[in-house]
């Protein structure tokens, strides 16, 4: 949980707590330094922990629905990299986004309902072709597609998601993303 100046963690192991770390955000932005082993809080930080410590206790983190499966082969910008966002529930906000690829071309971005691995023009074919649409990158060598999670989707969904593209530098011609799943909850 994290406040304008500080943030708290939790770590647990089989859902039970085992240590509590507060970080200050202004003079420790990479979290090298626990505040909480360090002694007694000062006051404006034991009132951030109390405050923080009560959101925590209240947050439930969705669980963790998107997993990188790799498989990415290298184009003109490098791999390009396909990322997902959102908690896959009813009405939030979910994206899929592409960078690293060549710039103002055509791709191939390929949904599936299934895991097939299938080998083509030197890459590998992660996800089932079940839907395929084709963007057009922008000049950065981007897209991104997205909108609202819908209604009445079953828990434990699995999608996968691969992006590829001519690309002259890439082997026999085509750079391919990372393949993406992500498992509804």
């Amino acid at each position: 949980v994290r406040g304008p100046r500080f943030k708290l963690r939790q770590v647990e192991v089989w859902t039970q707590l085992v240590e509590e770390q507060l970080f200050d955000l202004d003079i420790d932005p990479h979290e090298r330094h626990d505040l909480l082993a360090a002694g007694p809080l000062s006051t404006e930080a034991q009132a951030a922990y109390d405050e923080l410590l009560a959101d925590l206790s209240t947050h439930q983190p969705a669980p963790a629905t998107w997993t990188n499966l790799s498989h990415g082969q290298p184009g003109t910008s490098g791999i390009p990299a396909l990322a997902g966002s959102g908690t896959l529930r009813e009405g939030d906000e979910v994206e899929l986004k592409l960078s690293q690829a060549l710039p103002s071309t055509p791709a191939f971005f390929l949904l599936g309902f299934s895991y097939v691995l299938v080998p083509v023009w030197g890459g590998t074919v992660v996800p089932s072709p079940d839907l395929i649409v084709t963007p057009v990158t922008d000049v950065a060598g981007s897209f991104s597609v997205g909108g609202e999670w819908p209604a009445d989707v079953p828990s434990g969904l699995s999608l996968y998601y691969q992006v590829w593209q001519p690309d002259p530098a890439g082997l026999l011609g085509y750079a391919t993303s990372n393949a993406l799943l992500s498992t509804t909850p």
